[in-house]
């Protein structure tokens, strides 16, 4: 939560228009805003469910609508937003966002703030990739070094290619007096059979 005033210089610091439009959906904002949030741009237009406010502050972004006894608002996030497409028509333009859980189209006749604004989003979505890019790469750097498989193949490939079969007939075993012979030379021990007793007659 913050400031009334604060919030009410930083719309009329950006130039946005709610003493008609979007009066109700400003005067929730000092409700909804963090305290160390700023908003960037705010501009009245429609969505799938009728008027709102559409502002993007520097941690997110949010739609407002008001209407009497019912308040609705969305909160999304920069690193949330997957794709950002822009149409512009003769009198009106279109924003389209997407996300995983949902597709948001926000639509206003002021096309050119609506293109600041998405233009706006786009710098923001890209610099928190970037800083998801940077993080990840960052843990790959700090993680330790394991060899690869291309690295296991390459060396059993070498291994095999200058493998000479060793000469076990004069190893001797360093507890006994005799020799050690290879797995393959080494012979079947006959299983043990107890002796048969003689019957007594």
């Amino acid at each position: 939560m913050t400031d009334k005033h604060n919030v009410k210089k930083q719309l009329e610091r950006i130039g946005a228009d709610v003493r008609f439009w979007g009066r109700s959906e400003a005067n929730e904002l000092p409700n909804i805003l963090f305290p160390d949030e700023q908003i960037q741009h705010a501009l009245n237009g429609r969505y799938e469910n009728g008027f709102a406010l559409f502002c993007a502050t520097n941690h997110r972004l949010l739609l407002l609508d008001k209407k009497p006894l019912m308040l609705s608002f969305e909160d999304m996030r920069y690193e949330m937003v997957s794709e950002v497409d822009y149409t512009e028509e003769l009198f009106s333009a279109t924003l389209k966002l997407q996300t995983p859980s949902r597709t948001l189209r926000f639509r206003s006749f002021r096309i050119s703030k609506l293109r600041n604004l998405t233009n706006y989003i786009q710098e923001e979505v890209s610099r928190f990739r970037d800083i998801g890019h940077g993080a990840k790469s960052m843990q790959q750097q700090q993680a330790p070094l394991q060899p690869s498989s291309e690295y296991f193949q390459n060396a059993t490939q070498a291994d095999v290619s200058s493998y000479q079969q060793p000469d076990f007939s004069q190893a001797i075993h360093p507890s006994t007096k005799y020799r050690q012979q290879h797995l393959n030379m080494r012979r079947r021990v006959p299983k043990f059979t107890p002796p048969v007793k003689p019957s007594q007659t």
